[in-house]
C-alpha cells in the first residue's frame, strides 16, 4: 500500500513539473521588456514568441546608399476608418501608434533613405538601442 502510494505522489509531481516546464517554455511577452539583453517595444496586445524571433541587425544599412523614398506611409496598412475606430474604442493601440508616427516623422533624410518603412517598423519595436541611435543621424 505505502509503495502505492509514493508511487502516485511521484507520479503527480512529475506530472506537475511536466506542466511548469511546458508553461515556461512557451511563455509569451507582450509590450516592452527585455529579451537576450536588448529592449523590446511590441504593440499592445501583440504577442512575443521567442521560438520564432531572430533578431536582424539593420545597423550597417546606415553606412550604405539606398535610394528609398523620403516619404514614407508608416500606417499604410490601416484606414482612416480603422485609426479612428482606434482611437475611441482602443486608446492604448491609438497612443502606441501616435508615438511611433512622432518618432518616425524625427528621423533624418539619411535614416529614411537607408530604410524601408518595414525595417524601421522592426527596429521601433525590437532594436531599442537602435531606435535612439537613428535620432542623431
Amino acid at each position: 500500500m505505502k509503495n502505492r502510494a509514493s508511487k502516485g505522489i511521484v507520479q503527480l509531481c512529475c506530472a506537475i513539473f511536466t506542466l511548469f516546464v511546458c508553461a515556461t517554455a512557451t511563455a509569451q511577452q507582450t509590450g516592452k521588456f527585455t529579451y537576450q539583453g536588448k529592449e523590446i517595444n511590441l504593440p499592445p496586445d501583440a504577442v512575443f514568441r521567442p521560438k520564432f524571433f531572430k533578431f536582424i541587425d539593420h545597423s550597417e544599412k546606415l553606412n550604405s546608399v539606398s535610394n528609398q523614398a523620403l516619404k514614407k506611409d508608416f500606417m499604410a496598412e490601416y484606414s482612416e476608418e480603422d485609426i479612428k475606430h482606434y482611437k475611441t474604442t482602443n486608446p492604448t493601440d491609438y497612443a502606441y501608434y501616435q508615438e511611433a508616427i512622432a518618432y518616425f516623422n524625427k528621423l533624418s533624410d539619411k535614416v529614411n533613405r537607408a530604410f524601408t518603412v518595414k525595417e524601421l517598423w522592426y527596429i521601433y519595436m525590437y532594436d531599442q538601442e537602435l531606435k535612439n541611435n537613428l535620432l542623431y543621424f
